[in-house]
């Protein structure tokens, strides 16, 4: 079995994957994730809403194993990374527990499967989301300007 984990980031914070879900089948990740942002519909996940205009990067990983099996490993191979730095450097040496105990650092497990299940939001759905709120705040912003005008 496939375990799917989703990492997005936001267009404040483009470089900062987050982990958003984690151990999904196939069917989760259709149903929970991949459905609502083709739709352009806002993404809810314990209690936090993921606006989808506001994502900036998607990030789909599968593996093998499910995420705390993956963080175990990643833990165990940055840690044997910190040993073999400190032991080859030469009077430097680097004070860290590593990578693996945060499900961000799912982004370097399994394989990146991205291109492969994601299909982004076409410009219709947006328009019929957001369209409203766009050209209205034209409208307002044109006759505001145009009175503005008129008093000067």
């Amino acid at each position: 079995m496939a375990y799917y984990h989703v990492l997005v980031a936001d267009k404040a914070k483009p470089d900062a994957l987050q982990c958003i879900l984690w151990d999904l089948d196939e069917q989760s990740l259709q149903n929970r994730f991949l459905a609502p942002f083709a739709a352009g519909k806002d993404i809810l996940v314990e209690g936090r809403i993921y606006r989808v205009v506001d994502i900036a990067t998607v990030n789909i990983r599968s593996t093998d194993r499910p995420s705390d099996q993956e963080l175990k490993t990643i833990q165990d191979e940055s840690w044997a990374d910190v040993q073999r730095f400190n032991r080859e450097s030469p009077g430097i040496v680097l004070v860290s527990a590593g990578l693996g105990y945060s499900k961000n650092d799912l982004a370097h497990a399994g394989t990146d499967v991205t291109s492969t299940n994601l299909r982004l939001p076409s410009a219709s759905t947006f328009w019929e989301r957001y369209g409203k709120e766009i050209i209205i705040g034209v409208i307002v912003t044109v006759l505001g300007g145009l009175i503005l005008a008129l008093l000067l």
